[in-house]
């Protein structure tokens, strides 16, 4: 199963961007994803972790972010939320008779670690308000 954490995190950030009545609920914003309040509330202890989001306690409490949507970038998000690299390696003892298996591991170490600076660097040149700009 793919993992919808990070585009969830995003809609919900860039929903608190957007929203102009104040602090949001996790109702209302597991609405705007279609998903579980469970979900996001996960999602928003995550953020709230990495000062993205403060929540308030009581009968107008709600969540809202904590930084300008101009200081925040997806690769903050990211990092927030995501305590993986975003390709898995081969964790299995290499087959120590099969030339293959011997230097996959080798091979593979380098695409990662490539793929995730990339990955991470493209990230760090979107802004939250850029994203909430185009709403």
């Amino acid at each position: 199963m793919v993992n919808q954490q990070f585009a969830f995190a995003v809609h919900t950030l860039t929903a608190l961007s957007v929203n102009k009545q104040g602090a949001m609920t996790s109702d209302q914003i597991a609405k705007s994803v279609n998903t579980n309040p469970v979900v996001i509330r996960r999602l928003l202890a995550k953020l709230a972790k990495r000062a993205l989001v403060e929540t308030q306690l009581g009968k107008n409490g709600g969540v809202k972010l904590k930084r300008k949507p101009q200081d925040i970038t997806l690769k903050d998000i990211y990092m927030a939320i995501n305590d993986k690299k975003l390709i898995s390696e081969n964790e299995n003892a290499a087959n120590k008779k099969c030339p293959i298996s011997c230097k996959m591991k080798t091979l593979m170490k380098d695409i990662i670690d490539n793929s995730e600076k990339a990955t991470l660097k493209y990230l760090s040149s979107i802004k939250l308000s850029e994203l909430s700009e185009q709403i």
